[in-house]
């Protein structure tokens, strides 16, 4: 695939949000990650308050179902996800997911911060 190909590839992204359903299109590395993608879209308070370091913890997703593997974890994420209550297998940062064409298919859940 060639890298005109890989801009034009459309990536179709679910989210379920305050009991509403929204579905994105987007295009591979359109945003550095899936955070800068939700916040961009979604315009959340206080979502992503360290701007993707992996430290805060405010961007927390639940996946619901992807096709594809996601990015792994970074060391940040791994030390805030085990700080987080409740934190399990399918609870990710949404700053530590690159935004690319393994998106596509993507449905998940914003953990709602107290």
């Amino acid at each position: 695939m060639t890298a005109t190909d890989e801009r034009t590839k459309q990536v179709v992204i679910t989210v379920n949000y305050e009991g509403k359903q929204f579905v994105f299109h987007t295009f591979p590395y359109e945003y550095r990650s899936l955070m800068h993608l939700l916040a961009d879209k979604l315009f959340i308070e206080g979502f992503g308050e360290c701007s993707g370091m992996g430290k805060c913890g405010t961007c927390i997703i639940g996946v619901v179902s992807s096709k594809f593997r996601l990015t792994d974890f970074d060391r940040n994420e791994q030390k805030t996800m085990d700080r987080v209550e409740g934190s399990g297998d399918n609870l990710r940062l949404s700053c530590q997911i690159v935004a690319d064409e393994f998106l596509e298919g993507l449905e998940i859940h914003l953990i709602e911060q107290n």
